[in-house]
């Protein structure tokens, strides 16, 4: 999740929708086995995390702000890519 300065009002809107997700699952028969969140910002990364509880992973989305940033190029490919290497 980019946690950009400039985002700010789309940050809250997508912590909403990705915490959504996480509580729609919790009624699915085959539960998620793990939660992973990936935040940026420009120029930085966030530090991945991997979760395998639900309330744990939703935690920390709300700990989630805008902060910082400018108009450098954007690393989130590099933070997919960091998910989907963390992906068992």
């Amino acid at each position: 999740m980019d946690t950009t300065g400039s985002m700010g009002p789309h940050i809250y809107m997508a912590k909403e929708i990705a915490i959504g997700i996480v509580n729609a699952h919790q009624s699915l028969e085959y539960k998620l086995s793990s939660y992973i969140l990936s935040p940026f910002n420009d120029p930085t990364n966030g530090l991945l995390t991997i979760s395998l509880h639900p309330l744990n992973f939703t935690n920390k989305i709300n700990k989630l702000i805008p902060y910082d940033g400018g108009d450098t190029p954007k690393l989130y490919y590099h933070r997919i890519l960091g998910a989907l290497k963390a992906v068992k």
